[in-house]
């Protein structure tokens, strides 16, 4: 341990905690639409994409910060440290949080969504669901066929996909802003060639269309371009590095979500670069560097894994549960969903890091050359 480089950014375990909590928001109002509550969809739509894109941003960063400090440092990038550090991380609650939803929770009725049962029509789509989450395909999964308390864990697909692509890239090449720019580039091509007309007429076309546009591969390589121009140590950073531009970045963000409407696709680039501004901002500027660092923030940072992956489950009950008790819901009542969906959320995550997560996370460092965390 000793030996180990020590790499910290301050700030990031907050920001990815305030990643987490816009798509929990996002998912209460959802819930609520799902029992006919009265809730503000509309206005919360798209703030669990939002959350997520700045989730994807941070994971862009930091992965290719880390791959680009192990080749400096060691000339190379070891292949098989950076998977199965990957397989740790992701694995073990990605598979406990699947098998809950397939087999677990669909026999409670406290845990049905508006008292719909989930049910498999065939043994033949019992297999595919599994297969596809087996083989880490829930985003193909999610245009097929949404589960209920899984269906976020979409963007986990995406993120280990790019982990099996971006470890051989890194280490593969050297002028790392071009490459990545291309990619940018070429992501969006693509994309505005898929609008084309005439390509509708072809099989599975729509299928492969939505996945592409789930596959946010455009969003983790800006986060990649700033850790580049981060370990550069590029003029760029020093330009943005200014509490004028934190809040103006911010406020862009707000008005954004507020004031432009989301149907228009290349709006995620916008608020993607917003969102490395931000993280560079926090990690760099002396002014904001405590700004995210308080205990508490930090630790919810580090259970923010959990809370993606338990909120789900944490809002059904809760709904479920004052319905039972209030029977109508008012505003007494939607503070209480609320609160509660919440601080259930927190509790299950704080103890699902604490005794299942840490101790594979203590594993996982003796295959790192770095530590990456507060000590």
């Amino acid at each position: 341990m000793n030996n180990k480089i020590f790499i910290y950014f301050k700030n990031l375990n907050g920001l990815r905690f305030i990643a987490a909590f816009m798509v929990l928001v996002c998912h209460i109002e959802l819930n609520k639409k799902y029992f006919n509550l009265s809730n503000c969809r509309e206005t919360t739509r798209y703030l669990g994409d939002l959350g997520v894109d700045l989730f994807f941003v941070l994971s862009g960063f930091l992965i290719t910060f880390l791959l680009l400090k192990e080749k400096e440092i060691f000339n190379k990038i070891n292949f098989k440290n950076f998977y199965f550090r990957r397989i740790l991380r992701i694995w073990p609650l990605y598979y406990f949080v699947v098998i809950l939803s397939l087999f677990v929770l669909p026999k409670f009725e406290i845990f049905h969504v508006n008292g719909a049962f989930f049910k498999f029509q065939s043994y033949f789509e019992v297999i595919k669901i599994i297969l596809l989450f087996v083989l880490i395909l829930p985003n193909v999964l999610y245009i097929i066929k949404p589960i209920n308390f899984s269906s976020q864990t979409w963007s986990i697909g995406v993120e280990e996909q790019f982990y099996l692509i971006w470890p051989v890239l890194i280490s593969k090449i050297k002028k790392y802003k071009a490459v990545f720019i291309f990619i940018i580039l070429f992501y969006w091509i693509f994309y505005f060639f898929l609008n084309l007309e005439m390509l509708n007429r072809l099989p599975y076309f729509n299928f492969f269309k939505k996945i592409y546009i789930l596959f946010r591969l455009d969003v983790l390589s800006i986060g990649a371009l700033g850790a580049v121009l981060h370990h550069e140590k590029n003029k760029f950073c020093n330009l943005i590095n200014s509490n004028l531009i934190f809040i103006f970045c911010v406020i862009a963000v707000i008005f954004f979500y507020f004031y432009i409407p989301h149907n228009v696709k290349i709006l995620r680039i916008v608020y993607a670069i917003l969102f490395l501004i931000i993280l560079l901002n926090l990690i760099s500027n002396k002014y904001l560097e405590n700004l995210f660092e308080g205990n508490l923030l930090n630790h919810f940072g580090k259970i923010s894994y959990g809370i993606y992956m338990y909120h789900k489950i944490s809002i059904v009950l809760v709904i479920n549960l004052t319905i039972r008790f209030f029977g109508s819901i008012g505003v007494v009542e939607n503070f209480l969903i609320y609160f509660f969906s919440i601080i259930i959320t927190l509790i299950i995550s704080h103890f699902s890091y604490v005794y299942f997560e840490l101790p594979l996370l203590k594993i996982k460092e003796r295959y790192s050359s770095f530590i990456n965390k507060k000590t």
